[in-house]
């Protein structure tokens, strides 16, 4: 692979170092109790484990944002390079991010794992990775490595879609508004947000079952148990009305336009000074 791998890697740790605490808040009102505000879930983590308790999980995010990262913006590039110029669309971009997004999230499904249930206060948790990988095959077997799989394709292929497409799109807006042809960094960041934003709202519910999924197998909550995606909207419904599907939605706005900003603003950059030096 070439440099886009290691310009891709770069940027995802540094998210993910930087976003570590929102996604531990957003797991916490997610499995150990949605009727939490941030607030309360930020002092929840703090009395629990202190401030070190912000960045449980983060070994496995990091080891998830460089490999991810990397292998979505390399086959990102890769599948960009074989569409011509004139045929670049939403639609076409949207395309090529949930193929490079789908190929990533099945390989790394045993780490999105791991990271949720070391960053879960209440869950048993593991010693490391490894200890998480083992852990998992005896005691759930093969299975174990992609529990929440379907539901975190359904919520991570439409935003990588829907998130990518608005990205380019609303890159060329802004920097057209500006009266510039390409799109600075300025216009790249307000882009993400816009961005993540935008996806976030219309993946919500999915980022909610796929997280409880994950959870379900540590958790004495009955409730978090699922056997199909559509056996979770019925149960949130029936257990928390409409409400239920919005749970976390605050807090995963913020974590998300933020990584998309971030992570983005990383990439471009990257790349503008990997361009220099070539």
């Amino acid at each position: 692979m070439d440099n886009t791998f290691i310009r891709g890697s770069i940027s995802g740790i540094i998210t993910a170092s930087l976003i570590q605490p929102l996604d531990v808040i957003k797991t916490t009102i997610l499995t150990v109790n949605h009727n939490f505000s941030i607030p309360q879930s930020r002092t929840f983590i703090k009395q629990q484990y202190g401030l070190q308790g912000y960045w449980r999980g983060l070994r496995p995010a990091c080891y998830k944002a460089f490999i991810g990262s990397g292998i979505t913006f390399y086959y990102l590039e890769v599948f960009k390079s074989l569409i011509s110029p004139s045929n670049t669309g939403f639609i076409s971009n949207s395309i090529i991010a949930m193929i490079s997004r789908g190929l990533t999230i099945i390989t790394l499904s045993p780490l999105s794992i791991i990271k949720v249930r070391m960053e879960a206060p209440q869950g048993i948790g593991y010693k490391s990775v490894s200890d998480g990988i083992v852990r998992i095959y005896t005691e759930e077997g093969i299975k174990g490595y992609y529990r929440g799989l379907t539901s975190c394709l359904l919520r991570d292929l439409p935003f990588a879609g829907l998130a990518y497409g608005f990205y380019e799109l609303f890159s060329g807006f802004f920097s057209s508004l500006s009266g510039i042809e390409k799109p600075t960094l300025v216009h790249r960041a307000i882009a993400g947000a816009t961005a993540g934003f935008s996806a976030t709202l219309l993946t919500q519910p999915f980022d909610i079952i796929k997280t409880r999924q994950q959870f379900s197998h540590m958790a004495n909550h009955s409730d978090y148990k699922y056997k199909s995606i559509f056996d979770a909207f019925v149960k949130i419904y029936q257990n928390e009305g409409f409400a239920g599907y919005t749970i976390g939605l605050k807090i995963r706005i913020i974590e998300r336009s933020s990584a998309y900003t971030i992570v983005w603003v990383i990439y471009e950059k990257l790349k503008i000074v990997g361009m220099k030096k070539d």
